[in-house]
């Protein structure tokens, strides 16, 4: 696919700070549920996904363990009902995309972990159901560092290396189909190892893609699962990066891409032979830590955390067309309506970042070549649709997903790795306020928290 005359959007933060208001509830760490003997530090939480239905919360840690939350309706805390402990790194967690707590045989999900089969769990009490083994010529247990189930839901899809290999969900075991990525000899597919795969499960553009460690997106045809389209190379790297997550828009129409130590999240306009880079969206991400984003259900924000506990909420607009209005309208409605749901004032803080190998986005030029002027995005000029950052705390903010029932409740994970070094010289008493400030951010690590991030700051 040609990747010129690429038009961009590009976003200016307003910067606020978060309130306790804003806080519904802290999840604190409990090493009495671990059976690990990780040192306290390597326990925070580094990824979160909410159940299709909402009510259930999945988190991965750093100590090789994935739990499992219930949200309780009456006060919207989680409630452990499950901590299961592996022996290597956790890669992957999917939920079954038709889960319905009223249906018990749609309520279950899946792990896959390092040098481990993916294992199946029921959801109501996180017992293991069965497993699914990718091998290796030589029979061994082939690690699955990306999973998820296909919209259809009746096969499970894993990343290996240089591979997809697709399970059957009603027959467990060591059987299934392979698809190869790339082919050397042929030169043909997308090079690197794979990394990450995501479904569009909106089922309008039909597709789901495939990333790998060496900065390529191809996109395949889910009914014959052949490859249709490599996306181009985003504008905004000197060099290739490896991508550590991908996410269809809610209306299918765009796919988005989270880089390895980048500052940048890259979206695409899919809709067309040649995909089109329309978004470029910043945030403090120089690490090999992956931070998640997420969208909101309506499909109006992507939201992202920041290696500084910046919360990011950038407005996904994407047509400038009269004809919309009542439409965007009728959205922002509806999250004004929502509980606890007011409009976000802002202040005139920007933010900004860069990498010394990154480049800035070009500027859109009006001139033929480019998409359609009623194609291109916009920010509408309502307090609900502008670009926010938000203080939550000092700490890593590695995982941001919005709850698919709920579009004001968000869960939160902070953590990264922290080496304390002696101080050599002993430091003069804190004010009241610095020593209060401290206390929250301590009480954030490990943790996970759930926000209602559309209230009134």
């Amino acid at each position: 696919m040609n990747s010129n005359n690429i038009t961009t959007t590009t976003t200016t933060l307003q910067s606020s700070s978060l309130i306790d208001s804003n806080i519904i509830s802290i999840n604190h760490d409990d090493y009495s549920t671990t059976t690990t003997t990780t040192s306290k530090q390597d326990c925070y939480y580094n990824n979160v996904k909410w159940s299709p239905d909402g009510c259930c919360l999945l988190s991965s840690r750093e100590n090789k363990s994935v739990q499992l939350f219930e949200l309780t309706q009456e006060e919207s805390k989680l409630k452990l009902i499950k901590n299961i402990q592996y022996h290597d790194i956790v890669y992957d967690m999917s939920w079954y995309p038709h889960m319905n707590s009223g249906n018990p045989e749609t309520c279950y999900f899946a792990v896959s972990g390092k040098h481990q089969s993916i294992g199946l769990y029921d959801a109501f009490v996180g017992n293991k159901l069965c497993g699914y083994t990718p091998w290796t010529d030589v029979d061994d247990i082939e690690s699955a560092i990306s999973i998820d189930f296909n919209n259809n839901a009746d096969k499970l899809y894993s990343l290996c290396d240089k591979s997809i290999k697709i399970f059957k969900v009603s027959r467990p075991g060591n059987k299934f189909e392979t698809i190869r990525t790339y082919d050397r000899k042929a030169n043909e597919g997308i090079p690197g190892r794979p990394s990450q795969i995501a479904f569009d499960r909106s089922n309008v553009s039909g597709f789901y893609a495939v990333s790998t460690f060496d900065g390529y997106i191809g996109l395949f045809d889910q009914s014959n699962d052949t490859m249709v389209d490599i996306l181009p190379q985003p504008t905004n790297f000197t060099k290739p990066r490896g991508i550590t997550q991908l996410s269809f828009s809610k209306d299918g129409y765009y796919l988005f891409a989270g880089y390895r130590k980048s500052n940048y999240i890259i979206g695409w306009d899919i809709r067309n032979t040649e995909a089109q880079q329309i978004f470029s969206f910043e945030r403090l991400g120089d690490t090999n830590q992956r931070l998640h984003f997420d969208l909101d259900p309506t499909g109006k924000y992507l939201s992202t955390g920041s290696q500084n506990g910046l919360l990011h909420l950038f407005p996904l607009s994407t047509t400038n067309n009269n004809n919309n209005d009542n439409h965007n309208d009728m959205e922002i409605d509806k999250l004004s309506t929502l509980p606890s749901s007011t409009t976000i004032q802002d202040n005139n803080n920007e933010t900004t970042m860069k990498n010394d190998d990154e480049i800035q986005e070009p500027k859109p030029e009006n001139d033929n070549n480019t998409i359609n002027q009623n194609d291109q995005p916009i920010i509408l000029d309502s307090p609900l649709l502008l670009p926010i950052s938000i203080q939550v705390s000092n700490q890593c903010i590695n995982s941001v997903r919005f709850n698919p029932l709920h579009p004001t409740l968000m869960a939160l994970t902070f953590g990264e790795r922290n080496f304390d070094l002696p101080n050599e010289e002993d430091e003069e008493e804190e004010e009241k306020e610095e020593v209060q400030q401290k206390v929250k951010e301590e009480s954030f690590k490990n943790s996970i928290i759930i926000i209602n991030p559309f209230k009134k700051l």
